[in-house]
């Protein structure tokens, strides 16, 4: 996924520096997401630190995809549909990808309060 965004910021600049430097504003997407422990042996620090992690992995992932959107407005002057396409398939994988986080999050936090 970062190597299609990053594809897609050299095409960008290639063809609409100006592009770029939107996109470049953004930053890279945050690849790591926190490790989320298993409820049914996780102690309640362990189950408290990850919903802070979680958090956190939140904000960046929403500062990222904010930043991605505002940037999208210049950016999709200069792309095809088919650069478009694989744009949106990038930003929706990162945007599921913290729904399924935050949904194993809640998942294991149920799990554990269940076995407390």
């Amino acid at each position: 996924m970062i190597q299609r965004l990053l594809a897609v910021a050299v095409i960008a600049f290639l063809i609409f520096p100006p592009a770029l430097a939107e996109v470049a504003e953004c930053g890279f997407p945050p690849t790591v997401s926190p490790k989320i422990p298993d409820g049914t042996k996780a102690t309640r620090e362990e189950i408290m630190a990850a919903a802070e992690a979680v958090k956190t992995y939140g904000k960046s992932v929403n500062a990222f995809l904010d930043c991605q959107e505002e940037a999208k407005k210049e950016l999709f002057l200069v792309l095809t549909r088919a650069q478009q396409g694989r744009w949106a398939e990038d930003f929706n994988a990162l945007a599921d990808r913290l729904t399924e986080v935050e949904t194993s999050l809640n998942e294991q936090i149920r799990i554990f309060n269940a076995h407390e």
